[in-house]
């Protein structure tokens, strides 16, 4: 019996002994595991930072054409999570100022050699939507198109002068019954720009753009009010300031523009009146945090893209595409924008400065005085390492029922970025319409009627319309 108890308490000292042994083995076999897990993050870290100083070598040292996804031959050399939100149209010569800027700081402090080189970028997009639509009036339609398809060409003939022409097809289709078997290729956008800002603040720019009034930033896969209110395009002139500041451990830019352009539409018995505007612009970072804000201030909101297309479309007397009006009514823009890591908000306003005159366009017989306002919130997250964004918003307009646009609208959208440079995106959009007793009209000027008249009644047999859009899109 003394010699079993003594067998067990040596075969426990055993075990106990060889378990200590062993766990000291596992600890230090854990620790040497941690330092290699470390030591290969740093690697990996080290790999991305060197692949993206090889884009940077490759404009620098590389041939004189190149491609690359989105806006801006160094644009590859960003974040590829910038794809999945829509870049805004406005300000287009200042990003690639700033990109430029960007690389002009990297080439100095790794005693680079700048280029003398012309170099020519070439991107694009190519997008394709489905939807279903339950309209105001209860029937329903579906539909497939092609929404986009553009080819952006942007040349720098030096370190001072840049330019771009983004071409684009026509997306609308042929009459009703009528074979799709074309469409138009036109140059949308194009302009020149002389400029450096790591060298002097302010720049030049000449060309077809959309001028620096609002920003109509959007997580909305189809056209907010606020966009088809205020945004317009047409040949103009705009002289711009961006200067960068740090106060402390935060970081910011502070932008202006001044621009001038012929206009389309004319003060009665003026045929020559000067359209211009202001645009202010202020962004500031700090850690995690980022806000932009700015106000914009137009001559003439009757030169936006909806309310030409809309409204003051008369071509004849005064030339093709000008329209004699009583008065000029400016308009306002004030928007701004916060995000702190994957979140964001943002928010727009956009209307007329004053009431429109009665005989150019009103609103239920008084002078009309259109206003829009957005509101959109979206959180940025991943899922098996892909890129999702989830995004919900709420528009309203006032006095907007000579454009066509909706009262309220609620959406919300989701994207994906399964592949790189390629965004998939689905939207759920429900809009209300204005009160059956609204109406609206567009008249010629007394004393004679120079622009036929737009009349747009609430009569369509519902005041609720909604929409599925599915997306598809592929960068280059």
């Amino acid at each position: 019996m003394k010699s079993k108890f003594i067998s067990v308490v040596l075969v426990g000292f055993l075990f106990s002994f060889c378990g200590q042994i062993f766990a000291a083995n596992l600890k230090d076999r854990t620790v040497v595991l941690e330092r290699q897990v470390e030591s290969l993050q740093n690697q990996i870290a080290t790999m991305k930072n060197e692949n993206k100083n090889l884009d940077f070598e490759k404009y620098f040292r590389g041939p004189s054409v190149a491609t690359s996804p989105a806006f801006g031959i160094r644009r590859s050399a960003d974040d590829a999570s910038d794809l999945m939100v829509s870049l805004s149209s406005i300000h287009e010569d200042l990003i690639l100022l700033q990109l430029r800027k960007k690389m002009d700081r990297y080439a100095r402090a790794n005693k680079v050699e700048i280029p003398q080189r012309p170099v020519v970028a070439l991107s694009g997009g190519v997008e394709g939507q489905a939807n279903y639509v339950h309209n105001y009036n209860k029937t329903e339609r579906n539909d497939i198109n092609l929404s986009r398809a553009e080819l952006d060409v942007i040349g720098e003939a030096g370190p001072w002068a840049t330019a771009a022409m983004i071409i684009s097809y026509d997306k609308d289709r042929p009459a009703t019954g009528a074979r799709v078997t074309n469409s138009r290729l036109t140059i949308d956008r194009a302009f020149a720009t002389i400029g450096q800002l790591e060298k002097c603040p302010i720049y030049f720019t000449i060309g077809q753009i959309y001028a620096p009034f609002g920003k109509f930033s959007s997580y909305m896969v189809t056209t907010p009010s606020m966009k088809a209110l205020g945004r317009f395009k047409d040949r103009m002139a705009v002289l711009g300031f961006s200067q960068d500041f740090t106060r402390g451990e935060s970081s910011g830019v502070v932008s202006m523009q001044v621009y001038g352009y012929p206009g389309e539409t004319k003060v009665q018995d003026n045929n020559i009146v000067e359209h211009g505007g202001f645009n202010l612009d202020l962004e500031f970072k700090k850690d995690k945090f980022a806000l932009k804000i700015g106000g914009s201030v137009i001559g003439n909101i009757a030169e936006s893209d909806g309310m030409q297309s809309n409204i003051f479309n008369y071509s004849g007397a005064l030339g093709a595409g000008s329209t004699t009006i009583t008065d000029r009514v400016y308009g306002i823009d004030g928007r701004i924008k916060a995000s702190f890591d994957r979140y964001t908000l943002l928010a727009e306003y956009v209307g007329a400065g004053k009431c429109f005159n009665v005989n150019d366009l009103s609103h239920n017989g008084q002078g009309a005085k259109p206003q829009a306002l957005s509101i959109e919130g979206a959180v940025d997250f991943q899922i098996a390492d892909k890129p999702n964004t989830l995004a919900a918003g709420y528009g309203q307009t006032w006095q907007a029922l000579a454009l066509r646009l909706p009262r309220n609208t609620f959406f919300a959208s989701y994207g994906l970025s399964f592949w790189k440079n390629t965004i998939f995106s689905v939207e759920y959009r429900h809009d209300v319409n204005y009160q059956w007793s609204d109406t609206a009209q567009g008249n010629g000027p007394s004393g004679g009627s120079r622009m036929t008249p737009v009349t747009v009644n609430v009569t369509d047999g519902g005041r609720h319309k909604n929409t599925v859009t599915a997306q598809f899109g592929i960068y280059f």
